[in-house]
């Protein structure tokens, strides 16, 4: 892909999000750091937002799909239209800290060639602008390794990309219907460092119904069933109890799913399989013995941590 030197390049893919998007266009052009270019991804909504993105002028790259293909679709064809040296993705329900891409790209500057991939701590707020969770980051000596251990980055609007590493790794995988940034990771993690701003510049917004996170079957037909594999493979090479502590932690995800889904029995049938792969991971304990009290003790658990946390 060709690319322009300091330019970042912002990648908004979006579907029938016309009530929320301008937020995140918004975002995008109101930070800190100058060199920027937002490329808007439409992936054929039926709503107004191509009236939407008109109103921006000769400020927005905008392309629409004839067909709905799909997030990591739209994702894919913006990295294609992108010029920029960089490629942040945001997506149409998030917005951004004014400061998020210049702290990045400082990072990047202090950062060793290698590092491929900068990341934020996140803030998660409802559409009503409720802070929900703060959640963390870090910056592990090996990325890969945590990354087993689940998805320490985040969510893609979190991150910025250098344009190089999509010359060295495949697309992003269309067919998966979760969990589509954990997958992306990890394969950058095979070939370059990543680096972590611990300041809260992602906001990501939560709580709409169709929302992917909020759909338990496809996440046990098909993302579960590729993420088993690919862990069970991957984190062999660190050894026999790390890849039983792995599967542990992936189990652990999907019953938190199941949990947010509100169906307890596939929750506790996970965790009790994660509980039988390694014993001893405090956290997936609790999990279990808070879905055998049922979905009032699980939300008290959240209401409380959201209490400490924000």
């Amino acid at each position: 892909m060709m690319s322009t030197p300091g330019t970042v390049s912002v990648v908004i893919p979006t579907y029938n999000r016309a009530e929320v998007l301008g937020k995140s266009i918004d975002s995008a052009l109101a930070q800190t750091y100058e060199n920027v270019e937002v490329v808007v991804v439409d992936d054929a909504s039926m709503d107004k937002t191509e009236r939407l993105v008109g109103e921006y002028g000769g400020d927005i790259l905008y392309h629409c799909f004839e067909e709905n293909q799909g997030a990591n679709a739209a994702r894919n064809k913006g990295i294609e239209l992108a010029e920029g040296a960089f490629v942040a993705f945001l997506d149409a329900d998030d917005y951004w800290r004014p400061e998020k891409l210049e702290r990045q790209m400082q990072a990047f500057e202090n950062a060793p060639d290698y590092c491929g991939l900068v990341h934020t701590a996140i803030e998660i707020q409802n559409f009503d602008g409720e802070t929900i969770d703060k959640v963390p980051t870090t910056s592990p000596d090996d990325p890969k390794r945590r990354l087993l251990l689940g998805d320490y980055v985040g969510t893609f609007s979190s991150v910025v990309v250098k344009s190089r590493v999509f010359d060295t790794i495949k697309p992003l995988k269309r067919e998966l219907p979760s969990w589509q940034d954990w997958e992306f990771y990890l394969r950058v993690a095979d070939k370059y460092d990543f680096r972590a701003v611990d300041d809260h510049l992602t906001v990501k917004r939560s709580g709409k119904d169709d929302q992917i996170s909020k759909n338990l079957e496809p996440l046990l037909e098909t993302t579960y069933p590729f993420f088993e594999s690919k862990i069970r493979r991957d984190a062999a090479a660190y050894g026999a109890m790390f890849k039983r502590r792995a599967l542990a932690r992936l189990r652990m995800e999907v019953g938190d799913a199941a949990l947010v889904n509100r169906d307890t029995k596939t929750a506790r049938r996970y965790f009790l399989s994660g509980l039988a792969a390694y014993p001893f991971e405090s956290k997936l304990v609790a999990y279990f013995l808070l879905s055998l009290f049922g979905m009032n003790a699980y939300d008290a658990a959240l209401k409380a941590r959201r209490m400490v946390t924000t």
